[in-house]
């Protein structure tokens, strides 16, 4: 169960329908797209994002055993069950997180898994200062309202949008208005969200959306989303970017008992020389980010001249380069680090610093690789007058 936690962003996914008109014997949502669902492609997009703090899913009663069966491990994530309708799932789903009463929630279709992490960045900004933010598509085609097989009149287009989801909203307005809603107009059909706080007044704005953000309604969308995920690794590495890092900190004798590994406290008889914490396993990740994206070094923007970097915890640095690879539209594919040193042994520390990391970055841990290795006593290391590491990382645009 997800923790409450000053200013979270926690994400609705209405994953309850049936999606009959997308054929198959199982609703859409379950549907496997290469080796995983569409449910779990539109999961991943959220649990992977460094700005999101917890995911719950809407699901159908009915279908549980359908989500238990290729449901994704991750601590961000949980699931709930629905309603008959729409607006019931989404006010059920509210209602669940009372206890982490979030801030600002995102309101999603399970069947949009095109959605980018550009796209959730944006609108989780702009949410910050307002009530009520929904994605929108212009209307580039002639827009006709019509009665029967007659053409009645043409409507500006440059009055009308497609709204999109996800849908960002004050958790407390947007939980306010749906019990509301179900109090006062339990048979009104709120075709989204959005809708319900325009029928209460409230006001709603809107960011352009992204053409690839579609829901998926008809078969054929089906076979346009396997068509698009074989598209994007055929054409995998002109979207990717490889960055490598290294760093070295000297052995001291400070007095510590500890050094710090990938924000990991480990026993040492001797402390590590450095401006901020001396960490080389976030140091080395940070400069890998940072090259990858052609974005300088961890020296450029943290000067150890400057002392507001002193003694610092590192993961200010790595948060700092997530954030400038999430505003080029970046995600972490894979981080692979390797520590070069005699002492101390890493082992017993590694799936703790593997953790920690994963979290610092909000990625799967099955993202993360640590390893270790000596010098066999050659050189500076061997003769355990520093610790290094090296780091590589790949990212996905």
């Amino acid at each position: 169960m997800a923790k409450s936690k000053e200013n979270s962003v926690v994400v609705l996914i209405v994953a309850g329908g049936v999606g009959s008109r997308s054929g198959g014997d199982i609703p859409k949502q379950y549907q496997k797209t290469g080796k995983d669902t569409i449910l779990n492609h539109n999961i991943r997009n959220f649990i992977n994002h460094n700005q999101i703090d917890h995911v719950r899913v809407v699901i159908s009663k009915d279908a549980e055993k359908l989500y238990l069966k290729d449901k994704i491990d991750s601590n961000k994530l949980d699931y709930v069950f629905g309603g008959v309708e729409r607006k019931d799932s989404v006010r059920l789903g509210l209602e669940s997180l009372k206890d982490i009463s979030p801030d600002k929630i995102l309101i999603h279709d399970a069947a949009r898994p095109y959605i980018s992490s550009k796209l959730i960045s944006e609108i989780i900004n702009e949410v910050e200062n307002k009530n009520a933010v929904i994605p929108v598509l212009r209307i580039a085609d002639t827009i006709k309202e019509v009665s029967g097989d007659k053409i009645e009149k043409t409507i500006n287009r440059d009055r009308v949008v497609s709204a999109q989801t996800p849908q960002a909203f004050d958790y407390n307005l947007i939980n306010k208005l749906h019990k509301k809603a179900n109090k006062e107009n339990s048979e009104a059909n709120f075709t989204d969200d959005a809708s319900l706080c325009e029928y209460y007044g409230e006001d709603v704005y809107f960011i352009e959306g992204e053409k690839e953000n579609i829901k998926i309604t008809y078969k054929n969308d089906i076979k346009q989303f396997n068509n698009n995920i074989l598209n994007r690794k055929s054409d995998f590495m002109s979207k990717v970017r490889i960055g490598s890092g290294f760093d070295v900190h000297s052995f001291c004798e400070d007095g510590s008992q500890h050094i710090i590994l990938g924000g990991i406290k480990i026993p040492h008889d001797r402390g590590l020389l450095g401006h901020s914490d001396a960490d080389v396993v976030l140091h080395s990740i940070v400069d890998a980010m940072l090259g990858a994206v052609a974005e300088g070094d961890i020296g450029q923007h943290f000067p150890p001249s400057d002392d507001r970097w002193k003694n610092v915890d590192s993961s200010v640095f790595v948060k700092h380069a997530d954030s400038i690879i999430k505003e080029k539209g970046a995600e972490i594919e894979n981080i692979d680090v390797t520590i070069i040193c005699e002492k101390p042994k890493i082992s017993a520390f590694r799936n703790d610093i593997r953790k920690n990391v994963a979290d610092m970055l909000s990625i799967d841990i099955d993202k993360v690789s640590i390893k270790a290795t000596t010098t066999e006593k050659q050189g500076f290391l061997g003769r355990e007058e520093a610790i290094a590491a090296q780091a590589s990382i790949l990212l996905v645009f």
